[in-house]
């Protein structure tokens, strides 16, 4: 997404969460309003739903990242959980219990 907005050269009010000195106070909302759209326009409707009424792309932004992180740490609470309770069965092939803890340690 940061390689979109630089490639449209709208990167700059994300970076700053400012208003650049030699901006309008108006371009720099019109600047705002665009990196928005562009990140919106790139979202997935779970994603989107979450996300939605920011009043900045700096808000946008960060609301992501912590998004992100949440879902990053739930998903390695949920690995570990399985990673501890993964048992053998009987009757089970060797190959198929190590590949079933290569693929949770992966």
């Amino acid at each position: 997404m940061e390689d979109i907005l630089v490639d449209k050269e709208q990167l700059v009010a994300m970076d700053l969460g400012s208003k650049p000195i030699a901006m309008s106070r108006e371009d720099c909302d019109k600047l705002d309003r665009k990196e928005r759209s562009m990140i919106y326009l790139c979202l997935s409707n779970l994603i989107l739903l979450n996300v939605c009424g920011e009043g900045s792309t700096k808000k946008l932004w960060d609301k992501l990242g912590n998004l992100r992180e949440l879902k990053s740490m739930v998903n390695k609470l949920f690995l570990q959980t399985k990673l501890y309770h993964l048992m053998m069965e009987d009757g089970d092939f060797v190959t198929n219990h190590l590949n079933s803890f290569n693929t949770l340690v992966s």
